[in-house]
C-alpha cells in the first residue's frame, strides 16, 4: 500500500475545508484547527 506524502494529504485535506467552507456546510475557522492538528 502506497502512502501518500504529507504535503499532498495535507493539500487535500485543505481542498476539502475550503469546498466545504464554500457550499456554507461548516465554517472555515472551525476547520482550520483540524487542518493545524494533522
Amino acid at each position: 500500500m502506497i502512502r501518500p506524502a504529507p504535503e499532498l494529504y495535507f493539500h487535500t485535506m485543505e481542498q476539502t475545508a475550503q469546498r466545504l467552507t464554500k457550499e456554507g456546510l461548516t465554517d472555515w475557522k472551525e476547520v482550520q484547527p483540524l487542518l493545524l492538528n494533522v
